[in-house]
């Protein structure tokens, strides 16, 4: 559990170690380009409104990949296998031997 919550800090990395890979690539992109909106947004623009929305959904797109890596976490590793198409009970097997 705790391993999951420090990857958390950044967005992405825990989903990667959970098995994944595209959807914590897909929240650490969605993560980066609010944060480069936030601190970008005073260079283009003399309006406080964008960097504020900025602000709001880098906070949103963290705060929701922190609750899908908690969930991926409560999730079992062979329902984690079923979704992938794998066997699962070959991967207990090898578990249990390594």
């Amino acid at each position: 559990m705790w391993r999951t919550l420090l990857l958390s800090l950044a967005p992405g990395a825990a989903h990667i170690q959970t098995g994944k890979p595209g959807r914590g690539i897909m929240f650490f992109f969605l993560f980066l380009f609010f944060l480069n909106g936030y601190l970008v947004s005073p260079f283009l623009t003399s309006s406080t409104g964008i960097k504020t929305v900025a602000l709001i959904l880098t906070g949103v797109i963290w705060f929701v990949a922190l609750l899908d890596a908690i969930r991926l976490w409560q999730k079992p590793r062979s329902l984690l296998l079923a979704e992938e198409g794998k066997n699962a009970s070959s991967e207990k097997i090898y578990e249990r031997t390594s």
